[in-house]
């Protein structure tokens, strides 16, 4: 027993129906400061549009139990090649917190929104956004904002605008060049899903209970498609993973089967296509699978098989608070990892990068889990797993 958390090893059966992919570089986070006592890392990262790079934002986070918030030390930048080939490994250390990278479209620069520790700077809203090309050189550094949801282009970030009362505010659009902010004209209170740039589009909630994901234009802020969700009689809400396929032709998420809830946690992606609403893919086969990422400019997903464990049920569920509901039912596992092209069907590739672990109260242990993200391609995936990060290709 670990802070009420209790690490058990469970063995999962993973059926084998497409080989794993080919492991082709594994990076360990070397040369970093150990976190301290009561800390730990976590790790976020995203490829470069032209699969050559990976941006790894490396935090030391810890838990405050009396506000039930999650606070992080300074942040180290890790700019990675996928191929030895592409260039050398850099390290930047904005000496702020970080949360996770955006490349921009072109591959050129990369992202964070920077934050400094101090609890009571961060509620009132110093937070920057700072860029950095290739090499690690700071390339601007833009207003503070609520947050950033994505580059519509090169030159031009879409940032949730921040206001110190942390009220819903809208949207603003910086200009990376001359750090000129412009609103963007979407109703304030909806929430920000994901970014296309291919074709300038962008996915919404409407609602803070996800029912309906709307993709709006833009260039004009009009709705183009508006598509109704799953929504789950004990979550509350909707998918919180959406992702933009096939250069913004599809549209990828997480789908609750709330009647099979009672049972075991049943979470499997559904993607639709944008300019009919039509649903193309409904992976009901992978258990447990959320879209963990799509591939920007193909057809693929790779999905994380985070379940319930049999036996968990729903009378536990429900009894517990509605924020703890939120992280899932007491009892879950992680037995690994597949890819599927969502428009034949067919399964890629399937594999489990690590040790299984089951974690009590829906905390996984940090490390155990991996974060997961496709190239634009889907011709690799990278994953974060403890202190590697380890690139695969697959056929």
């Amino acid at each position: 027993m670990r802070s009420a958390i209790a690490i058990l090893a469970l063995a999962v059966a993973w059926p084998a129906q497409a080989a794993p992919p080919k492991l082709i570089q594994g990076y360990r986070l070397e040369g970093l400061p150990p976190p301290p006592s009561g800390f730990y890392r976590t790790v976020s990262f995203a490829l470069s549009p032209d699969e050559q790079w990976i941006a790894v934002v490396v935090s030391t986070t810890r838990k405050d139990t009396i506000n039930a918030k999650v606070w992080a030390l300074d942040s180290t930048l890790l700019l990675l090649p996928v191929h030895p080939s592409s260039g050398q490994r850099v390290q930047i250390s904005p000496a702020m917190r970080t949360g996770k990278p955006l490349w921009s479209p072109d591959s050129k620069a990369v992202a964070v929104q920077a934050a400094v520790a101090n609890r009571q700077e961060w509620n009132t809203g110093t937070s920057v956004i700072k860029a950095y090309n290739l090499r690690g050189e700071l390339l601007w550094t833009g207003p503070s904002s609520g947050g950033m949801a994505g580059f519509i282009d090169p030159g031009h970030l879409l940032v949730r605008h921040r206001q110190r009362n942390h009220k819903p505010a809208g949207f603003d659009t910086i200009n990376v060049r001359t750090s000129a902010v412009t609103p963007w004209p979407v109703p304030r209170h909806w929430m920000f899903a994901a970014m296309n740039p291919d074709r300038r589009l962008v996915a919404m909630f409407p609602d803070s209970e996800k029912t309906k994901t709307v993709i709006v234009d833009y260039a004009t802020g009009k709705v183009l498609q508006s598509m109704k969700n799953q929504v789950s009689d004990l979550y509350w809400y909707g998918p919180m993973f959406v992702h933009f396929a096939e250069h913004g032709k599809a549209v990828c998420f997480a789908a609750l089967d709330a009647q099979s809830f009672s049972v075991r946690f049943s979470n499997y992606p559904i993607c639709r296509d944008v300019d009919t609403g039509r649903t193309i893919a409904e992976l009901k086969t992978v258990d447990g699978g959320e879209p963990a990422d799509a591939s920007s400019a193909g057809t693929r997903v790779v999905l994380t098989n985070l379940n319930g464990f049999p036996g968990a049920s729903r009378t536990e569920a429900e009894s517990r608070s509605k924020a703890d509901a939120i992280s899932g039912p007491g009892l879950q596992t992680y037995s690994g990892n597949v890819v599927w092209d969502v428009r034949s069907g067919e399964e890629i590739a399937a594999w489990k990068p690590g040790d299984l672990r089951l974690a009590l109260l829906g905390q996984p242990l940090a490390g155990t889990v991996p974060t997961v993200a496709i190239s634009s391609s889907g011709k690799y995936v990278v994953m974060g797993f403890g202190d590697e990060v380890r690139v695969y290709e697959l056929p």
